[in-house]
């Protein structure tokens, strides 16, 4: 009768309770798993964020190289356009002071 009724509808109860739990526990499961979903994401994210900044310091580092070889390579030409200068100003100087001897040695009166 009644009894009986209440008995099976606080069984239906209790079941009702059980899967409601069941449910939240996997809710609260599947929300976790977005998370660490999420989490993961964010890490390749900023893995890839630091990969294209060291990429880019690396085309920087290379860039500078470059410029500097070429500002080294000027610097050589320089230096050895100034030693042909100067080879070319001494030879210029011991044929000046061959000629400036020379002239004196003419002035020197001979007895």
């Amino acid at each position: 009768g009644l009894g009986e009724a209440a008995g099976r509808l606080e069984e239906a109860l209790g079941a009702a309770r059980a899967l409601r739990a069941r449910a939240e526990g996997l809710e609260g499961e599947r929300r976790e798993r977005a998370a660490a979903e999420e989490l993961v994401e964010r890490q390749r994210q900023a893995f890839r964020d630091l990969t294209a900044m060291q990429d880019a310091h690396t085309n920087e580092l290379r860039d500078i190289n470059i410029d500097m070889k070429g500002r080294l390579s000027a610097k050589r030409g320089e230096i050895d356009g100034m030693a042909t200068t100067n080879t070319a100003a001494a030879a210029e100087l011991e044929r000046n002071a061959a000629d400036l001897k020379q002239r004196r040695q003419a002035r020197v009166p001979r007895y």
